[in-house]
């Protein structure tokens, strides 16, 4: 009987000692789920901002003020297009294999105008 006792008494120590165990590891792992999660809101916080930040500086208008303001730059007038037969001689349209595009074949083809 005293041996049972024992054993009984040993078996409810180490059971309890296990739970002990146990609860602390998980109140540890709670806490670091806790800390993921402020980390990741924090993530998506600063990721909103940056998507924000990055609407504001991609801006047509805003471009276009800075470009004119800075670069002198202004909208193309129609004077200042190449006619597209003349483009493609001068720099011929290859698609991604290195090969001419087939529509412009024929413009390259065409005979050539004299410059002046």
């Amino acid at each position: 009987m005293r041996r049972s006792v024992l054993l009984l008494l040993s078996l409810g120590i180490l059971c309890g000692l296990v739970l002990c165990y146990s609860k602390y590891r998980v109140v540890e792992i709670e806490e670091n789920v806790r800390a993921l999660l402020r980390a990741i809101d924090k993530e998506e916080e600063q990721h909103h901002v940056l998507k924000a930040e990055w609407k504001y500086a991609t801006d047509a208008q805003r471009v276009q003020k800075l470009a004119q303001k800075h670069l002198g730059f202004a909208p193309l007038m129609p004077k200042q297009l190449m006619p597209k037969e003349d483009f493609l001689r001068v720099a011929p349209v290859r698609d991604a294999l290195g090969s001419l595009i087939e529509a412009e074949e024929e413009v390259l083809k065409a005979p050539q105008r004299k410059e002046p």
